[in-house]
């Protein structure tokens, strides 16, 4: 597999947000490699960065690494379908890190308030993870219909109001970001870096991972037109970003 750097010569397309299909022609051989990431030379040999553990290497990009960022209650309210908060619809939220706001949305998503109530209660995302999958009413249809856009606003947020986040994203180019986690064929590849290389075709969803590169190159084309003089009022409100 070899990855299409879209971003290295050219410059952002004003018109495309997120490219999901970074496709590779060269194929992925050679020995096993460390079951966490991959070094730098075989990053940008294959066009690839793994992550996976809030502590480990390029721990910034899992849901589960502290970043304090705020979000507005309409915008939520807007993106699950559903107020968030009956009792104070207005105002916003900060949240500790991606991993409670997306369990927020999703138990909001189905109007379950009091897994609302105790994700807000946490700071603990491994709770968190453990909660969103405890939600009343959980459908996996209903979630999938949002899914994508909280995702993506999420880590536009989570990057765009931390300038050391968001430059750390920026940093890796054009390269594929996977989340490498065996146990995780949804939100990530479902294989660890050190058999990914060699099953590459059978890797899964990768959800967390396109959801960073939309962040990425939304930046990018943020930069683009910031450089153009040609504010994004229209894209930000389009990703709910102001009021």
């Amino acid at each position: 597999m070899a990855i299409t750097n879209n971003h290295s010569k050219t410059r952002p397309s004003p018109h495309k947000i997120v490219d999901m299909a970074l496709i590779n022609t060269k194929p992925i051989t050679g020995p096993s490699h460390d079951p966490a990431t991959l070094s730098e030379s075989e990053e940008d040999e294959y066009g690839l960065l793994f992550f996976h553990l809030p502590d480990g290497k390029h721990g910034e990009f899992s849901q589960w690494y502290p970043s304090k960022f705020t979000m507005s209650k309409p915008h939520m309210s807007k993106m699950v379908g559903r107020i968030v908060d009956e009792a104070d619809p207005d105002g916003t939220i900060t949240f500790n890190c991606a991993e409670q706001y997306m369990t927020y949305c999703q138990a909001a998503r189905f109007g379950d308030t009091t897994r609302q109530a105790q994700a807000l209660a946490s700071s603990d995302p491994e709770f968190h993870d453990w909660l969103g999958k405890r939600i009343k009413g959980y459908t996996i249809d209903g979630w999938d219909e949002v899914r994508t856009e909280v995702m993506e606003v999420g880590s536009i947020a989570k990057f765009g109001q931390d300038p050391v986040l968001r430059q750390k994203l920026l940093s890796t180019g054009g390269r594929k970001l996977c989340k490498a986690s065996k146990n995780d064929a949804i939100y990530g590849i479902g294989y660890e870096g050190k058999m990914a290389l060699h099953w590459d075709k059978r890797w899964g969803d990768n959800r967390l991972g396109k959801a960073l590169m939309a962040a990425r190159d939304y930046f990018l084309e943020q930069d683009y037109y910031a450089n153009q003089d040609n504010p994004l009022d229209k894209k930000m409100a389009e990703l709910k970003l102001e009021e």
